[in-house]
C-alpha cells in the first residue's frame, strides 16, 4: 500500500535528530543549485531532513 511507511526502529541506525549530513562537491558548479532544490522539495514531502 503507498500509503504505508517501513522504518527501522534500531536507534543505533538512525541519524541523530533525523538530521543527515552531506556536503555538495564544487565541481557540481550549476549542478549543485539543481540538487539543493530537490533536497528542498524532499523535505517538504519527508521527515528526513539533509543538512
Amino acid at each position: 500500500d503507498p500509503g504505508e511507511r517501513s522504518a527501522i526502529v534500531c536507534n543505533n541506525f538512525r541519524w541523530p535528530g533525523g538530521d543527515v549530513p552531506y556536503v555538495i562537491d564544487r565541481s557540481l558548479g550549476n549542478y549543485a543549485n539543481l540538487l539543493k532544490q530537490g533536497i528542498a522539495d524532499y523535505h517538504r514531502n519527508n521527515c528526513l531532513k539533509f543538512k
